[in-house]
């Protein structure tokens, strides 16, 4: 069982309170849940990157992901910042309008590595997003499900924005396995090169990249987040 204390519920394992009380009915036991760590390029010679709260790297408990994902996030924030409600789903649309004028799309290539460290696949395409989950079956606040599987990397190459307004409900119930839309994999680190600026966000807080803050490195950590389970 995971309760987040910010303004999203991106990590619940309880999608209603009805669901969450059931959770913790019967025998539960303490037990630790890994993350994600996140470190950009940040060498004397990289330029220094912005609107970054803290120092990386940073750490995340659910979802990590670059693209037009942090982009919905981050205007989401913006009008929510501004007017009280839930802004989620007219962004999802709004920012497939603007998203290209504001970020053209760059090429990234991705390197998947499995626990003992060994190159497994390489991935290389101008993309529209890639999220990284500390492990599969991972949904967002809305309940978007955009890991449906036992799979932590979701790699979701070019699409244009007629077929991203039309089938943008795939990424909601995870019906998109198995389509071309999007190609799900399994790695215990990523790294991921890209060659434009370009939105990261990692569980709702958004910083923007530089270019040169690539490569990006996205790794499991060991368990570190205390959880309750049910027997």
């Amino acid at each position: 069982l995971r309760l987040p204390l910010g303004t999203g519920n991106d990590g619940t394992d309880g999608h209603s309170i009805e669901e969450t009380i059931q959770m913790l009915q019967g025998p539960l036991v303490f037990m630790n849940a890994r993350a994600l760590k996140i470190t950009p390029n940040t060498n004397p010679t990289a330029a220094k990157y912005t609107s970054l709260k803290y120092p990386a790297p940073w750490y995340c408990f659910n979802i990590v992901s670059i693209g037009l994902d942090a982009y919905v996030v981050y205007m989401t924030n913006t009008v929510k910042s501004r007017l009280p409600g839930n802004f989620y789903h007219l962004c999802v649309q709004l920012s497939g309008l603007v998203y290209d004028k504001d970020f053209p799309t760059g090429n990234a290539e991705v390197e998947l590595y499995d626990q003992q460290g060994l190159l497994t696949e390489k991935l290389s395409a101008p993309i529209t997003l890639i999220a990284i989950g500390a492990s599969g079956y991972r949904v967002y606040g809305g309940g978007h499900k955009v890991l449906p599987t036992a799979d932590n990397v979701c790699f979701t190459p070019k699409v244009s924005l007629a077929r991203l307004i039309r089938d943008n409900h795939h990424f909601v119930d995870g019906s998109f396995v198995g389509t071309n839309l999007a190609s799900l994999h399994s790695a215990e680190k990523v790294v991921i090169n890209y060659d434009k600026d370009i939105l990261l966000q990692a569980d709702g807080e958004v910083a923007m990249l530089q270019r040169e803050n690539f490569p990006l490195t996205v790794e499991k950590t060991e368990p570190c987040i205390r959880v309750i389970c049910r027997v």
